[in-house]
């Protein structure tokens, strides 16, 4: 399973803000099925083929109270502690890439 990483900006807004903790909640749950979002065709169709091969960067942004990016990182590798690394998974803002 892959690591869910928050920036500090994301979780302070979580803190304080339930509507938003709700929109970054559904939208990691619209992540998980293939739902990419509010993205050009052309990267939702790089998002499909790096999803079938399971080791490709996906880029997925989500519009709502305040728009955010979900990226998975490429990388189907071992993690220090031997467990099955599939690439993190980070959730920002725009600004903050």
């Amino acid at each position: 399973m892959a690591q869910l990483i928050f920036t500090r900006g994301v979780n302070d807004e979580m803190a304080g803000d339930t509507k938003f903790a709700k929109h970054v909640t559904d939208s990691l749950a619209r992540f998980a099925s293939q739902d990419w979002g509010d993205i050009s065709k052309e990267d939702s169709s790089n998002n499909d083929a790096a999803a079938i091969v399971q080791n490709g960067r996906i880029i997925a942004g989500y519009e709502g109270c305040k728009r955010i990016w979900i990226i998975k990182e490429a990388g189907n590798h071992t993690n220090c502690d031997g467990s099955d690394g599939h690439g993190a998974v980070t959730v920002l803002f725009p600004s903050e890439y």
